[in-house]
């Protein structure tokens, strides 16, 4: 599907960017901006990975002798899975389920940045209470009225 420049108004990114890696996460961003208008609006939820750190070193400390294996299934960046299933889905290329990259709130923030988007301080968006507090990295920006240089 194609979207003409300046004209969506809203757009919620939903646990994905974390499924693709940075460099296309990067074309993907830099997408969303081309078609959103002056002052429209994205709010990007992606899992939190300092939250899943920490909880892993509190495991870790507590001795928990597979906290590592709990923080490579909760943060999806392995997969311990051998079904016939998964292994026919991977022999044809569908890599989707497993993450690609991780994100915190400031490295989210920082990617938006970079691309040219304002990060708003309060979240008045159509989407404002979609998984509203599921443990979920929340970041709301809005397009700059003039596009950067």
């Amino acid at each position: 599907m194609f979207f003409y420049n300046h004209t969506v108004d809203h757009i919620l990114c939903s646990h994905f960017l974390e499924h693709v890696f940075p460099i296309e996460m990067e074309s993907i961003l830099h997408e969303f901006y081309r078609v959103l208008k002056p002052r429209a609006t994205m709010h990007v939820i992606v899992p939190d990975l300092q939250a899943q750190a920490e909880q892993y070193l509190i495991k870790n400390r507590n001795g928990e002798p597979l906290a590592a294996d709990w923080f490579m299934n909760e943060t999806m960046l392995g997969r311990e899975s051998t079904s016939f299933k998964y292994r026919f889905l991977e022999l044809l290329g569908a890599f989707g389920l497993q993450h690609k990259w991780m994100y915190d709130h400031s490295s989210i923030k920082k990617k938006l940045q970079d691309i040219g988007f304002e990060i708003l301080a309060k979240n008045q968006t159509p989407s404002k209470l979609y998984r509203l507090n599921d443990g979920s990295v929340h970041v709301v920006a809005c397009k700059q009225e003039v596009d950067p240089l």
